[in-house]
């Protein structure tokens, strides 16, 4: 039996964890959420570890309102989150400009902390008055605003 490519793998695993509604949208975030992360890397944890890191991460995205910063600080449980890792999580999102990887890292290092893993997407986002996710794609597709998105895992 052939083995599927991690990512594949996990987008397999989606599909028996996101309502059939929101599967196309949980499996473009997830492409753009883990293109940058190596086939190596993906194989070390487990899918079910990546997919319920995509789904909560995609759900803390879905609602900003314009020019928030939004912070999420977390040690992942599956009950709470529908994932769990032996790291801290941190997840920013923010307006996309220069240097917010960068900073942060840095930020993190001040604290004498040390980054594992760090996956940063930036994707173009429409979103209504409210801050509601209307729709989503690859940033520079002029959908809507670049909107970059953070997710570091950290020593406990």
């Amino acid at each position: 039996m052939t083995q599927l490519h991690p990512l594949n793998a996990i987008l397999e695993l989606l599909k028996g964890n996101v309502a059939a509604p929101k599967l196309a949208e949980a499996e473009i975030f997830t492409r753009a959420l883990l293109a940058r992360t190596p086939a190596e890397e993906l194989a070390e944890k487990p899918t079910t570890s990546w997919a319920g890191m995509a789904i909560s991460l995609l759900k803390y995205w879905r609602e900003r309102k314009s020019a928030e910063i939004k912070v999420r600080v977390y040690n992942p449980n599956l009950d709470e989150h529908g994932w769990e890792s032996t790291r801290t999580v941190v997840e920013v999102v923010n307006d996309d400009m220069p240097f917010l990887v960068d900073s942060t890292s840095i930020a993190v290092q001040n604290c004498g902390l040390i980054s594992h893993l760090i996956v940063h997407p930036v994707l173009s986002a429409q979103r209504d008055a409210g801050g509601h996710l209307l729709s989503f794609g690859a940033a520079g597709t002029g959908l809507g605003k670049n909107e970059s998105i953070m997710h570091f895992q950290l020593e406990r």
